[in-house]
């Protein structure tokens, strides 16, 4: 009996050895994932649009942090060592590129610098506002950068990531196409739900403190009426003009974004009878963050 025992124990010891050296031996013979690359964007609204076409290849980081402006903000250097590991950084013409991007790709000639705005027709600021205020002086040549704010610009946005991407990893090229695809359809669904939203309010009036919503305004036929132009706040002569052209389009609403001063604008506000409301085109989740910007402009509109 004592003998049998043994036996037993002895063939169950082979057999584990056996397992283990077959796991071993399998281990070897499947390569390791490769740990996904790393990409940068700017602002928020881009990360889901890069995430969508790069899939689980990658992972995406963003170098404004929520809350703080892309006209004003400064990289820090714990920034600036994290994009020694990027493949790719894709730009998108916000304010603080003009000093930084220059700076970056001097400090990382390794990382592929793409400009997501390439294709896409840039429009004066100056064609998507209405009814600027007397006392405000408007450059005539200054582009409008707010090209995320458009599901239809984002659509060739996507499109020019998913073919940066290709060209960086052409071995992934379907993977690529298919998440762009996808991300275009619900850019496609998005577009035609803001269209419905908003088909009863064409031709309408809105003020904005910040001019960020031209394109917006422009495929959807509203008109934009700005109290900051050319990043300066009104002074009290345009101040005046902004009232009087309040009262006169009869605004009942005034949108704010959170990266900015509303001090001026709640002055506004009280001195029509309009409300302080605000919106944010900064918001990482641009499909829901556009539908509800649709719809609150429809409510006020």
């Amino acid at each position: 009996m004592r003998h049998h025992f043994q036996r037993a124990s002895m063939l169950r010891r082979r057999s584990l050895g056996g397992l283990l050296l077959a796991a071993c031996l399998l281990a070897l013979a499947v390569p390791a994932a490769a740990a996904p690359h790393t990409l940068f964007v700017s602002i928020l609204p881009q990360k889901s649009m890069v995430e969508a076409v790069a899939g689980d290849l990658a992972r995406v980081e963003v170098l404004v942090p929520p809350g703080q402006s892309p006209a004003t903000f400064e990289p820090g250097p714990r920034q600036m060592t994290r994009l020694n590991d990027a493949l790719a950084y894709f730009s998108i013409g916000v304010p603080f590129e003009d000093t930084w991007l220059p700076r970056l790709k001097q400090a990382h000639p390794q990382v592929t610098f793409v400009d997501t705005r390439e294709g896409i027709e840039l429009l004066p600021i100056a064609q998507h506002l209405h009814a600027v205020p007397d006392g405000v002086t408007l450059n005539p040549e200054r582009l409008d950068r707010h090209i995320w704010v458009s599901p239809r610009r984002m659509i060739e946005q996507t499109r020019s990531v998913r073919d940066a991407l290709t060209r960086l990893l052409p071995e992934h090229a379907e993977q690529f196409r298919a998440g762009a695809a996808r991300h275009v359809a619900a850019l496609e669904a998005l577009d035609r739900d803001m269209a419905e939203t908003l088909s009863g309010v064409e031709g309408r009036a809105f003020m904005v403190f910040h001019p960020a919503w031209g394109y917006l305004a422009r495929d959807y036929g509203l008109r934009q009426i700005p109290i900051e132009v050319d990043g300066r706040e009104p002074g009290p002569r345009a101040l005046q003009a902004t009232i009087e052209t309040a009262l006169a389009e009869e605004v009942r609403v005034i949108f704010v974004q959170r990266q900015f001063n509303q001090e001026v604008a709640r002055a506004v506000a009280d001195a029509v009878g309009a409300e302080v409301v605000a919106i944010d085109p900064l918001a990482e989740d641009v499909l829901d963050n556009m539908r509800h910007i649709a719809e609150e402009l429809a409510r006020w509109l």
